[in-house]
């Protein structure tokens, strides 16, 4: 008579289970084409390399090009900015807003630079201006906007690091 000890079909139903776990839970995590997202707004990768290869987000951010690439810490100012400024709009916090005189403006103001830009970076400019706007004018107070940023469901690609809700950042790894 052969016997098999008893733990092997648990041990094998064990594995099983952190089989389908480990495989369901990269499915959900792996978001190759994302590079952040704000309680399902995403912004893919192909409109922050997009954003960071325009003439006006490198004369926003400071930056340039450099073989091919922008440097690390621009891209994390814009994919902070990005969710931000996001989350901020998600809560209503922008509503009634005249955007269409802050894109006159934003147009006279880069020329070239506007007209060439790639419209996710447009809008994020309009909706930068206009976060400065209301937070001059009082409309958005600071503990609500601080609020709306760390109560948003925030996903950052781990390329470029991990978000901390406390500070309303991206912190680097390592």
């Amino acid at each position: 008579m052969i016997r098999r000890p008893a733990f092997s079909i648990w041990a094998i139903a064990a594995c099983a289970i952190v089989a389908v776990s480990t495989l369901t839970s990269c499915s959900t995590l792996n978001s190759n084409d994302t590079a952040a997202s704000v309680n399902g707004a995403e912004l893919s990768q192909d409109d922050l390399q997009a954003m960071l290869t325009s003439d006006l987000g490198q004369s926003l951010l400071g930056a340039e090009v450099v073989d091919g690439g922008i440097d690390g810490a621009s891209a994390r100012s814009l994919i902070e900015a990005w969710i931000a400024l996001t989350a901020l709009q998600q809560a209503g916090l922008t509503d009634g807003v005249d955007t269409a005189a802050i894109e006159t403006g934003l147009a006279a103001q880069f020329d070239t630079a506007w007209n060439d830009a790639p419209q996710v970076m447009k809008d994020l400019a309009i909706l930068n201006v206009a976060v400065g706007q209301l937070i001059q004018d009082g409309t958005i107070e600071q503990t609500a906007g601080k609020t709306a940023i760390s109560e948003a469901a925030v996903f950052v690609d781990s390329r470029y690091g991990t978000w901390d809700p406390v500070t309303g950042a991206i912190a680097v790894f390592g």
